[in-house]
């Protein structure tokens, strides 16, 4: 049996991450993760047991990932305008680093949605969202918003900001534009975004 070393499994996991959610290869097997990890298959196997399992936990890094960086952000005593910027800013630069975790997380969110740990699911996701909601409420009191509820700011904020990457690469062939110049893009639209959103 191999030494357990946290390295190559570290190693693993990040080239997991790059080919599930980088490069959009969801049905990347064990044997081509292993080969652009540049280690034996069998190691793999022994530090994830399966392909699948190894999926999961990127797929859960990667989401924790940007939940904690999202966190760190809302928690700033800022204005909220500016804590929103930094949150658009933020989610830009989580969304080029792993293009295709939008695309996946649709496409499962129904399986997440109906499974055994759907009431556990969905009360952790009322409470994180509500929170949020609670602030952009007070906004709105305050005549900072132009959405007429906390609920239609959050709809907005939200489908302004994954849209155009889910379908970032129709976009692309569209405006003739390489990553560089889209990525670009989106960040220029920062300014826009706020001016849609606050008074």
């Amino acid at each position: 049996m191999p030494v357990r070393d946290s390295q190559t499994e570290e190693l693993i996991k990040t080239t997991a991450k790059k080919l599930f959610f980088a490069e959009g290869k969801f049905r990347a097997t064990t044997q081509e993760i292993a080969d652009a990890a540049g280690v034996n298959r069998t190691l793999v196997n022994y530090y994830f047991r399966s392909r699948d399992h190894l999926f999961e936990l990127v797929l859960k890094d990667a989401r924790q990932l940007m939940e904690d960086r999202m966190s760190k952000l809302y928690r700033l005593d800022l204005p909220f305008r500016e804590k929103i910027g930094l949150m658009i800013d933020e989610y830009v630069e989580s969304a080029y680093e792993f293009p295709f975790m939008e695309i996946y997380t649709i496409s499962i969110i129904k399986d997440v949605t109906e499974g055994s740990n759907k009431q556990a699911h969905n009360k952790e996701m009322q409470e994180k969202i509500g929170r949020f909601l609670a602030e952009i409420e007070k906004e709105r009191k305050k005549g900072h918003i132009k959405a007429p509820s906390a609920s239609h700011f959050f709809l907005t904020l939200i489908s302004l900001m994954t849209h155009p990457i889910t379908f970032r690469e129709i976009f692309q062939v569209v405006f003739n534009q390489n990553d560089k110049q889209y990525k670009k893009m989106l960040k220029d639209r920062r300014e826009l975004i706020l001016e849609m959103l606050f008074k």
